[in-house]
């Protein structure tokens, strides 16, 4: 009788297209756990909609479920179509769900939260010079 926990899993191995003349396939636990977390990151994202129902509040919705939506969709097509199950594979789908949980954690935000106010202001490059003194500059020129 095997002992549990003997078949080993290759870190690397070459993906395969699955094929329906395989075994049939089955969801793993870890893909089931994924898509647990997207659901809570969905759901952390309707929040705020039941607070601001309004057209602005919609399309703030809208655009979070169109980003976490086109995350799991992504890793769903690719689990689904190919067969690759081996260490590195899933180290990147747990990483997928840390990314995921902390959409789900940030999501009551939106987009109008702190966080998003920062990286829009560096992106700009106005985070480290006040509007004022830009301003008060062009007037002397």
């Amino acid at each position: 009788m095997p002992e549990m926990g003997t078949n080993t899993i290759p870190f690397v191995r070459p993906v395969r297209v699955w094929s329906r003349k395989l075994k049939s396939r089955r969801a793993s636990w870890l893909e089931l756990f994924f898509d647990l977390i997207f659901v809570a990151a969905l759901s952390q994202a309707g929040v705020p909609l039941g607070e601001d129902y309004t057209i602005h509040g919609l399309i703030r919705y809208s655009l979070m479920f169109l980003l976490i939506w086109w995350a799991w969709f992504g890793h769903t097509m690719y689990s689904t179509r190919f067969d690759a199950d081996d260490v590195l594979h899933r180290v990147l789908t747990l990483i997928q769900i840390f990314a995921a949980a902390a959409m789900a954690a940030n999501a009551k935000q939106g987009l109008a939260g702190p966080g998003f106010g920062w990286l829009w202001r560096r992106i700009r490059g106005s985070e480290n010079r006040p509007r004022d003194s830009v301003l008060a500059r062009e007037t002397r020129h």
